[in-house]
């Protein structure tokens, strides 16, 4: 099987689409992301699974061989770890935490240390190249390119 560049999707499904018809079977059109297996179960996260599939994944797209990448993905892994655990105190806790034994409420401290994770999450997979938009970057789009020019936005035309 030909390898095609990491930027085009392939259409497996013969069968044209009209714009009325709805999509019947998604199967019949690329791979969507499934959703991560921890979402509504976090006991199913595992570290050390996260780690080695986003290294086979690093590889495959972008042969990443490197040993320093192993440091900027074992952060982005603890901080995977430690959002998800957030995730977790607070569906026990809830939204609003009280202080000062019960005189005083406020939001849950775990709110404030996820949306950090989640701020360092963002930017250690736009290093790593694992969002959409260090992924088009990565991928050489040149600023001549159709592709490229549309990365550059309505103001460069």
């Amino acid at each position: 099987m030909e390898k095609k560049p990491m930027n085009l999707v392939e259409i497996t499904s013969q069968k044209k689409i009209s714009k009325n018809e709805p999509i019947q079977n998604l199967g019949d059109m690329a791979k969507r992301i499934p959703a991560a297996d921890w979402m509504d179960d976090s006991s199913l996260w595992d570290k050390k699974k996260f780690v080695k599939e986003t290294a086979e994944y690093l590889y495959e797209t972008y042969g990443m061989t490197s040993d320093q990448y192993k440091h900027t993905l074992s952060m982005l892994a603890d901080h995977m770890d430690m959002y998800i655990l957030c995730n977790r105190e607070i569906a026990v806790q809830g939204l609003i935490a009280e202080y000062n034994q019960g005189k005083t409420t406020g939001p849950n401290p775990h709110i404030s240390i996820r949306n950090k994770c989640s701020d360092l999450i963002i930017a250690l997979m736009g290093q790593l190249g694992l969002t959409p938009k260090t992924k088009l970057t990565a991928s050489g789009a040149k600023e001549k390119s159709a592709i490229g020019n549309l990365l550059k936005g309505p103001k460069s035309a």
